[in-house]
């Protein structure tokens, strides 16, 4: 005869299955499989891909699927509904689409969990290129951010990145006139950028589209409280 703790113990094994059971059919996860392809229907690699919602006041990203070499790529566990599917691969020049475009949607329901997509990059924008420098030793600053935005008659945005040692280049719209904002680093002095021949305006750049432009830049430290005087 089975010991009624055993018995009690069999029951509540058997509740937590169910109740996991359960919680698996009403949280289905569905699945986003296709490919990213240049202008001209080649493939591209190491493109990064990512879910795009667009609320009220803001864009949020979720960027979980890089594309292989033959341009494949595949996005697990998301979740039931309708939203964007961007990709990007700005050290190439393809900064993903513009405000302007028309972005590609797919829709998961428990029925349909699965779609397969096509997501076309180009043309090419611009690449800039910058190199930050610690004004006072000379060595090289990592993990800055940088801002540009364009103010053009099809209307204004802005953009940005974030550099490190492997992310030395970002993409910029071409055939824009750009205006470079700001750079920031930790433990510097915020750098805004200027035209050289006239320190009191904007640097601004027009690159064509895969034409690279190096920018160099010299960030201050910021100043350090020296020690309490006793």
């Amino acid at each position: 005869m089975r010991s009624p703790w055993f018995v009690a113990a069999l029951v509540l094994f058997s509740t937590l299955l169910a109740y996991s059971q359960t919680g698996e059919q009403t949280s289905p996860e569905g699945k986003v499989t296709g490919a990213v392809l240049d202008e001209q229907g080649q493939p591209i690699d190491n493109a990064q891909v990512c879910t795009h919602v667009s609320l009220p006041g803001e864009t949020i990203e979720t960027c979980s699927a890089q594309s292989d070499g033959s341009g494949q790529f595949q996005m697990d566990h998301l979740p039931m509904g309708t939203f964007g599917v961007v990709a990007s691969k700005d050290e190439d020049g393809y900064a993903g689409p513009n405000p302007s475009d028309e972005i590609q949607t797919v829709t998961l329901t428990p029925e349909a969990p699965m779609a397969n997509v096509v997501l076309k990059l180009g043309p090419k924008g611009g690449i800039l290129v910058p190199s930050v420098r610690d004004k006072v030793t000379g060595k090289p600053v990592y993990g800055f951010v940088l801002s540009w935005w364009v103010d053009g008659t099809d209307g204004s945005w802005s953009g940005g990145a974030g550099f490190s040692r492997w992310t030395t280049r970002t993409s910029i719209p071409a055939e824009k006139d750009v205006i470079i904002g700001r750079v920031s680093a930790r433990g510097y002095k915020t750098w805004v950028a200027s035209d050289q021949s006239n320190p009191s305006g904007r640097l601004h750049v027009n690159l064509h589209r895969g034409e690279y432009m190096s920018l160099s830049i010299e960030l201050e430290p910021e100043a350090k409280d020296g020690p309490t005087a006793q």
